[in-house]
């Protein structure tokens, strides 16, 4: 029994690794895209203030400025409501797969147990 258990236990060790080195991945994965989505539209909206910045200088009066600014606000809200978009379905994809390793890691980790200890239903 003791061999038994030591075996279980050192399949049990590995496969928990796994498991652990899988949820990491999963997690750089997300971090990596959301990462490179926030610097890109940090760059966009900096190159687009400084264009604003160089429209507001060469406009000629108020009504100028005002349609100006309207665009700005117009395109600026195009592209933080795509953003949301792409974000969000980053992580309905990411949840997906946490639910997918979830359901995996855990059948993993009864089965090796399962071995070991008996599970009766009590009467």
């Amino acid at each position: 029994m003791s061999n038994e258990l030591f075996q279980v236990w050192t399949q049990y060790s590995t496969a928990s690794f796994g498991a652990v080195k899988e949820l990491a991945e999963i997690y750089a994965k997300a971090y990596t895209k959301l990462s490179e989505k926030q610097l890109s539209l940090a760059k966009s909206f900096l190159g687009e203030s400084i264009e604003q910045t160089k429209v507001i200088g060469e406009t000629k009066g108020p009504k100028d400025f005002f349609a100006a600014q309207a665009k700005w606000i117009t395109d600026g809200s195009e592209k933080w409501l795509a953003a949301v978009r792409e974000t969000t379905s980053l992580f309905e994809a990411t949840q997906g797969e946490l639910t997918a390793w979830l359901e995996k890691s855990t059948a993993a980790a009864i089965e090796p147990i399962g071995k070991v200890v008996s599970f009766k239903k009590a009467a």
